[in-house]
């Protein structure tokens, strides 16, 4: 690994180590996100969800909030356009 530590990305974020953590861990990050990283980050949580229901991990859990939380902002901002053109 060229001497460099790798950190495993976790999965579920710490709502005490910080503000942008407890913004992400009750999913009040996702009004900001542009929607390009809107679409990233659905990705990456159906990644990390899949992953997780295999091996019977219990951060599905939270992973399927997330997802559905991503869902509801992509479908509110697709209403939001159709009402305002």
């Amino acid at each position: 690994m060229n001497g460099k530590k790798r950190f495993a990305r976790r999965s579920i974020p710490d709502p005490f180590f910080s503000f942008e953590e407890a913004e992400k861990f009750h999913h009040r990050d996702l009004p900001q996100l542009t929607e390009l990283q809107l679409w990233a980050e659905r990705t990456l949580v159906q990644n990390q969800f899949a992953a997780a229901v295999l091996r019977g991990a219990p951060e599905s859990h939270w992973l399927a909030e997330r997802l559905a939380a991503i869902n509801e902002e992509i479908i509110a901002r697709r209403e939001e356009v159709r009402r305002h053109g």
